[in-house]
């Protein structure tokens, strides 16, 4: 595996997370399969306490490790690490956010190119429309997408999916269901993956199904039902988390990119989720229940909250565990889906938005 050779004659620059969350995980991956010749990792630790973990981005291109104490001000102000950085390359990738607006206006100076790859919810262009922009807007998912575009008007705003690693995440066969995995990180508004749903859904479950909850922080549950257990150890790498279950549940209340939804399916797990965007779009029928939208919160912009019943949720698992056939062709499909999302399928579309 390796970038082409466009990526040879291109000089990406990577801005990246070297930590344990999903920043973390997609900046990663973007470094093992387009090969930046440098990359610039943040280090957050004045947020969170926590240094970045540098090791797990050497053997590849320059490194540089940047403390921008001013984040998460929106205010521009010079970094010199980041002018070091620039001169290296001809254009800078990034997600969610560049940390400090500096960097798109210092690489405009510099003819170097920048793209971001945003989440809606944390996209600081639709409270803040006099921010310096990047020259592209490459959207892992296609949530909201419309509004962002009208939020956007005349920029290049593109769908770019977030490619999964096969080499990390290969594909097993499940053909029945047994254990179920849900990985509830750390958790974030409103319950947002679900994960207080499934616990409740889990009391109603009929087969005997068993269920993991992998969480980073106290889920506040003090008497789980006899079928849930709650695992909060630690798991070096995030490829180690899909070994031995049979299939995800992901009743998420709203979001757009999930990467644990898609290594799920990378190794042959189904993923039993909300029916709703943008997981309607590509998850088959028996794979989505019903979530009717009971509220809505603010972030950067108004988002709809859906919640599933879970006795709907408990019905589909039993139904899952029952009908054998359904659900070893539910993971033959995977494949077919992680096929079209591998680094090899995907990478043209990152040449593309990269190259402008």
């Amino acid at each position: 595996m390796g970038a082409s050779p466009w990526a040879a004659r291109m000089r990406i620059g990577l801005i990246a997370r070297a930590d344990k969350t999903g920043l973390g995980v997609q900046t990663f991956n973007f470094w093992r399969n387009m090969k930046p010749a440098a990359t610039l990792i943040v280090d957050l630790s004045h947020c969170s306490g926590q240094k970045p973990n540098v090791a797990m981005y050497r053997g590849g291109g320059e490194i540089a490790v940047w403390h921008d104490r001013t984040y998460p001000s929106i205010k521009p102000s010079p970094q010199p690490v980041v002018e070091e950085f620039l001169r290296k390359v001809d254009v800078v990738f990034t997600c969610e956010t560049f940390y400090n607006y500096w960097v798109i206006e210092r690489a405009r100076e510099l003819d170097v190119r920048t793209v971001l790859q945003p989440n809606y919810e944390f996209l600081d262009y639709l409270i803040h429309p006099d921010l310096p922009e990047p020259d592209a807007f490459a959207l892992p998912s296609t949530w909201h997408i419309d509004d962002i575009r009208m939020a956007l008007p005349g920029r290049d705003v593109r769908y770019v999916p977030v490619p999964i690693d096969r080499e990390l995440l290969p594909y097993r066969h499940r053909p029945e269901l047994r254990r179920i995995l849900h990985p509830a990180g750390t958790p974030a508004a409103e319950d947002r993956n679900g994960t207080l749903l499934l616990i409740e859904a889990m009391r109603h479950v009929k087969s005997p199904v068993r269920a993991i909850v992998r969480s980073q922080k106290q889920l506040g549950v003090s008497n789980p039902p006899a079928n849930v257990h709650i695992d909060r150890s630690d798991v070096p790498n995030y490829w180690d988390l899909y070994r031995d279950e049979d299939l995800m549940v992901m009743p998420r209340k709203f979001g757009g990119l999930c990467l644990p939804m898609q290594e799920a399916l990378a190794v042959g797990m189904p993923v039993l989720a909300s029916d709703v965007a943008p997981q309607r779009e590509f998850l088959p029928e028996a794979l989505r229940v019903s979530a009717p939208k009971t509220h809505e919160i603010m972030t950067r912009a108004m988002i709809g909250i859906h919640q599933a019943n879970p006795l709907d949720l408990a019905r589909r698992i039993d139904e899952l565990h029952e009908d054998r056939d359904t659900f070893a062709s539910l993971s033959s499909w995977t494949q077919e889906w992680a096929e079209a999302h591998t680094w090899d399928a995907l990478r043209p579309s990152y040449e593309e938005v990269l190259g402008g």
